[in-house]
């Protein structure tokens, strides 16, 4: 797993039958940084909620060369699981959200249109759920990043940029 590259990282949730059972993200600022920021994104095969990475998982050094064992290092805090934070109903409804895109005609703006707007609709259910003290909720739509609370959007193309503070692109320190 890269996740130490990843911008963005996928949290599975647990599932006894799953491939994924128990695959979990061990990230510092979980535990550490304020805001936790999420954001809800579609791809192929994946839950349509994603983590953002801080600034500083981002321009981290990456660990030693070597097989991972599979362990987490002794230093990182507990997992995060979305089914710990979320409802099941509102996972099924990320997922069947996601799954949507796969299968629409992304050609016609309806179409992507009013995917972009349930997606902000899921957004705002899953910050319903997790409250605005220490989450930031991200959305696209009509090609800009938006946020839900404090209220906000930036351009896709620099949003990373702009608010989160990475690197430009090809200025990976």
């Amino acid at each position: 797993m890269a996740a130490f590259c990843a911008r963005y990282w996928k949290i599975y949730p647990s599932t006894r039958d799953s491939c994924f059972e128990d695959l979990l993200i061990w990230s510092q600022p979980w535990t550490m940084g304020k805001p936790r920021r999420v954001l809800i994104d579609w791809d192929y095969g994946a839950s349509g909620i994603w983590k953002c990475s801080t600034r500083e998982e981002i321009t981290a050094t990456a660990p030693e060369a070597g097989r991972w064992s599979g362990e987490a290092p002794v230093n990182m805090p507990a997992s995060l699981q979305w089914s710990n934070l979320l409802s099941p109903s509102l996972l099924d409804s990320l997922k069947s959200w996601n799954r949507s895109f796969e299968s629409a005609d992304m050609t016609d703006e309806r179409n992507r249109a009013l995917l972009e707007d349930e997606g902000r609709n899921l957004a705002l259910c899953v910050q319903s759920e997790l409250g605005v003290e220490s989450w930031e909720l991200f959305y696209i739509h009509q090609g800009r990043v938006h946020r839900i609370n404090p209220p906000g959007s930036w351009p896709i193309k620099t949003w990373e940029v702009d608010l989160l503070g990475y690197p430009p692109p090809g200025n990976m320190l």
